[in-house]
């Protein structure tokens, strides 16, 4: 039994000494059928040809042939078959006609249609989530473009004895649906027959499919053909990306601000009534729903109504968020503490449940050129909300008494949540396959770097999160007047991140790889500057630190939404985001607790120099692997090399 694991294991991903055994098996049991895609495919000069799996590559050099200007990219998630791969074709390489890459087709790191043909062969059997990957492979195909997927029939391979560990098994019509679901035409459905050796070394008759399958053609109408359209119902569009950018930014918005006052505005009206700090303490328990995105993605991933499920999920919990917003303006602060805390939760839960949705939405409707604008507007946002919930709001509660702010936040909310109404996401929505949660998130981890941005999603941030939470009591230690700590902290900090957020957003795409070790370097400088600005007793010097520590939060937190948005595979996209946002939670939690108690063992140079080693560390991390890529397109020059 064990062997057979050990060969269902390298067929999946052929790895370590076995590696280079397993890819001339391979290579040999189904040339035969690699050959007869090649010829299937018709590739002609000019052609730009995708292979997803192509193991050590051996028939990339039959693909470009002698053919002008074809070039061939192929993307295996084998390490060692990469490696080989480049290898065995140097010379191809250095002459600009091939290039492999790792990675696999649930993520393929290249702009829409960048390819005219696509070929994948035997690999069926491993995706996670098959509607994610053809999904994937039609928004690379160029319109018209050619897809050829060839893969050994159920009837043959249920026969076979390591079928079952870990294979998903196909008929030739049940592969056909899913091409149909995920936007493919197919044009043609061959079954060829052969007797030959299989894997196991035995000689058996196979059965295998070969399906060709192209893309819709571009309509007339499209003229531009680097962004999906999104249209809106009645005479509403938010195709122009201005437009769709405004809507996004203001939806985010009326779900932020709320939440904002109710953690950070609501604290101090409290203490101002007579609340103790372990009351407040306490009350601040309320955001724990925050941690538990990943689990309160899953209904929103999984039980889905046929027409615009993201939506009708964000107007669902974006209700559920209304009442509690209601019900918290009919109470008022000297109610009972029980209540206050009930709904406060309430309110919690359903704005971060009402986030994913939204995000989804988002992350599904943008096109990848405008995910780092889309990113750094989702960041913006939040430093806005931090100045209306935390300053404006409060200056409100004050003048106007404690239900206006309430009311105000819910009629904000109300007026997003029916801008959502425009919102056609039925056009070309990605198709999806319910999964069990453990089988959706090992398919995220499975993801070129996915496991690399884990670790920075726990630790990019939070150095600079965590400086900006005990900004204001270091101001208020180093003598400046509340009133002023709120003008320079609450408005002025927030202000400015906003400011570098909406800036950060104008990078290109192509250099979100190159700029994040260099943001991770000016979060580590800015925290370093703080520690030293602590230490000594100018207020200058800690207005200067403390205006540089807001320019990183802001292009931190851009990059960090934006890249969110890549590592959301298609049809996955509400429980990948909830996975990651978990995460990332998780983090500036944990860095915030932890900041406190350093604070109190080693004052506030001491805490801040190990926040900044932890940036510097990170930033170190990130340039020292040279595994690891943020693959985002076709342009190499801007990326760390995925296999040094």
């Amino acid at each position: 039994m064990e062997s057979l694991q050990d060969t269902a294991a390298q067929l999946r991903c052929p790895s370590g000494g076995q590696a280079l055994e397993m890819a001339l098996k391979m290579n040999e049991i189904h040339g035969t059928l690699n050959r007869k895609c090649i010829e299937l495919m018709h590739i002609r000069p000019g052609d730009r040809v995708l292979e997803t799996g192509p193991g050590n590559g051996a028939f990339a050099g039959e693909i470009v042939g002698d053919l002008e200007n074809v070039f061939y990219t192929g993307i295996d998630w084998s390490s060692d078959m990469v490696m080989q791969a480049r290898a065995l074709h140097a010379d191809l390489i250095e002459r600009g006609r091939v290039e492999f890459l790792l990675g696999d087709s649930s993520a393929i790191p290249f702009e829409a249609q960048c390819f005219d043909k696509a070929l994948t062969v035997h690999t069926i059997y491993f995706w996670d989530d098959p509607a994610g990957h053809l999904v994937e492979l039609e928004r690379v195909l160029k319109p018209g473009g050619l897809l050829c997927i060839a893969f050994a029939d159920r009837t043959f391979t249920e026969k076979m004895p390591f079928a079952r560990l870990g294979f998903k098994l196909y008929h030739a019509q049940d592969v056909r649906a899913l091409l149909e679901d995920s936007g493919f035409l197919v044009q043609d459905v061959r079954q060829i027959a052969e007797t030959s050796a299989a894997e196991t070394g035995e000689i058996v008759d196979k059965l295998f499919n070969v399906i060709l399958a192209t893309t819709r053609p571009m309509e007339p109408a499209t003229h531009d053909s680097s962004y999906r359209r999104l249209p809106m119902r009645g005479e509403l569009t938010v195709s122009r990306p201005v437009m769709r950018h405004a809507l996004f930014g203001l939806i985010n918005f009326a779900l932020t601000a709320p939440g904002i006052y109710l953690w950070i505005g609501l604290p101090l009206v409290m203490r101002q009534h007579g609340w103790s700090g372990a009351e407040i303490g306490v009350f601040q328990l309320a955001g724990l729903p925050a941690v538990f995105k990943l689990f309160l993605a899953l209904p929103v991933q999984n039980w889905r109504p046929k027409r615009r499920p993201h939506v009708r999920w964000a107007w669902l919990t974006g209700g559920g968020y209304l009442i509690s917003l209601l019900a918290l303006a009919a109470m008022n602060v000297d109610s009972s503490k029980i209540a206050l805390f009930a709904l406060t939760l309430s309110a919690s839960l359903f704005s971060t449940w009402a986030d994913i949705p939204v995000n989804a939405l988002a992350i599904q409707l943008f096109p990848p050129a405008e995910r780092p604008l889309a990113g750094s507007i989702r960041s913006a946002v939040t430093f806005a909300g931090a100045i209306v919930g935390g300053g404006v709001m409060l200056l409100m509660e004050q003048a106007l008494g404690w239900s206006a702010p309430f009311f105000l936040l819910a009629g904000c909310l109300v007026f997003a949540l029916a801008l959502l109404g425009f919102v056609d996401e039925d056009h070309r929505a990605p198709a999806f396959e319910r999964m069990s949660p453990f089988a959706g998130w090992r398919g995220f981890f499975r993801q070129a770097d996915a496991k690399m941005w884990a670790i920075l999603l726990i630790a990019y941030y939070p150095p600079v999160a965590a400086a900006w939470i005990y900004l204001k009591p270091l101001l208020l230690d180093h003598g400046f007047p509340a009133a002023d700590v709120a003008w320079i902290a609450g408005i002025g900090g927030s202000a400015l991140g906003a400011l570098t957020s909406l800036a950060a957003g104008f990078l290109p795409r192509k250099w979100l790889a190159a700029a994040l070790p260099w943001s991770a370097a000016v979060n580590a400088l800015a925290v370093a500057l703080l520690a030293f600005a602590a230490s000594q007793t100018s207020g200058a010097f800690l207005l200067a630190a403390a205006a540089l520590l807001a320019i990183a939060m802001g292009v931190a937190s851009s990059l960090a939404f934006a890249l969110m948005m890549e590592f959301a595979r298609s049809g996955r996209h509400a429980a990948d985001y909830g996975l990651q946002s978990s995460i990332f939670t998780l983090g500036r939690v944990a860095a915030a607790a932890l900041a406190g108690l350093l604070l109190d063992h080693h004052g506030y140079p001491g805490m801040l120099g190990m926040f900044a080693a932890l940036a510097l560390l990170v930033c170190l991390l990130i340039r020292s692997q040279p595994r690891f890529a943020f693959v985002l397109l076709a342009d190499r020059k801007y990326a760390f090399n995925s296999i040094s």
